[in-house]
């Protein structure tokens, strides 16, 4: 196994990447207008059918930066792209085997794992019969995974020193890129409703992104890709995992990938294969490191050179004084 390459071929298994599941059609059912979900309250303004068929991506983060001598420290987004009618049908049963004895009130892997948090105190074999009835419901509702992971070496020796001090973390660099994976994905699958990206919380990153994201919906158009532009969400929406169950489902692959990722085997690889056969990887999955970086870098150079100083005056303004410092007489972007 090598981790410097597009790794976790466990998930990707035989099932060939990328697909038009996205757009089939399927029965929606006779309910009525009033179906709205707990948690899918954000499509209140569609109709019910538009509600069900909606898109929605629901994705996690685990950031590996423990410094393990020997291996890489990665940052991974991963998570799963399913229809909201499957999402909210998933939910149901997911909270009705989280609750069944001996219940638990959320599932993290890394908890699971462990034995800690909600499964302190338990037994192996217990754990594992509770976290063998979530992977089977997970087998049945998502339609595609997908992950985007930033080794962070690679990451802070080419990328960084170029960056704004507020998106310097990989965590940007990481959710821009699933965001762009996502978007294609719903190009290549000409899926005609908009998607709803969902993320979980996170007390720092989530206010920068807050403040950043106009500036990338403004300038995606303009200096890179017009068709990317026109799928973009709206806005990225942030829940908590506690709250909004596909998140959980989202825990497990991401905490696969971070352990598979940095060179680590695990008890529960099992999960993996039995993902891979019932849930194909997006084409748009991604490992950035070494030349993967570096490609990178080329690009944002490509992209800098179209910013006129008019697009920039225009950025500027549309940012928080806060993120802006004083230079030489010169208002510049905070790095």
């Amino acid at each position: 196994f090598d981790n410097k390459s597009f790794a976790m071929n466990t998930l990707a298994g035989s099932v060939p990447n990328g697909n038009n599941i996205l757009a089939e059609s399927y029965d929606l059912g006779d309910d009525d207008d009033a179906w709205l979900p707990r948690g899918l309250e954000f499509l209140s303004g569609l109709p019910t059918e538009k509600r069900k068929r909606r898109v929605i991506v629901v994705i996690q983060a685990f950031l590996d930066d423990s410094g393990v001598k020997g291996t890489h420290p990665i940052f991974t987004f991963a998570g799963f792209i399913g229809r909201a009618e499957r999402w909210a049908k998933f939910s149901d049963e997911w909270s009705r085997w989280l609750a069944a004895p001996p219940g638990i009130k959320y599932l993290k892997m890394k908890e699971a794992a462990k034995l800690d948090g909600e499964f302190r105190h338990w037994r192996p074999e217990a754990r594992n019969k509770k976290l063998r009835g979530c992977i089977a419901i997970l087998k049945r509702y998502p339609q595609l995974a997908i992950h985007v992971t930033v080794d962070i070496a690679d990451y802070q020796r080419v990328i960084a020193p170029d960056m704004p001090a507020l998106i310097r973390n990989p965590y940007f660099m990481a959710f821009f890129g699933i965001l762009s994976g996502v978007c294609y994905e719903m190009i290549d699958t000409q899926v005609p409703e908009q998607v709803e990206v969902i993320f979980d919380q996170h007390s720092i990153f989530q206010p920068r992104i807050n403040v950043w994201y106009p500036v990338m919906q403004d300038m995606m158009p303009l200096i890179h890709d017009e068709a990317l532009a026109r799928v973009l969400p709206s806005s990225p929406i942030f829940k908590p995992d506690e709250e909004f169950l596909p998140l959980q489902a989202s825990d497990v692959i991401a905490w696969l990938f971070r352990t598979r990722l940095s060179g680590i085997r695990t008890e529960f690889e099992w999960i993996a294969a039995e993902l891979s056969p019932v849930i194909p990887m997006s084409k748009y999955a991604t490992f950035y490191a070494g030349d993967r970086i570096e490609e990178v870098r080329t690009l944002s150079y490509e992209m800098q050179k179209r910013m006129t100083p008019d697009l920039l005056r225009r950025w500027r303004a549309m940012l928080p004084p806060s993120t802006l410092r004083k230079k030489k007489g010169k208002a510049k972007i905070n790095a």
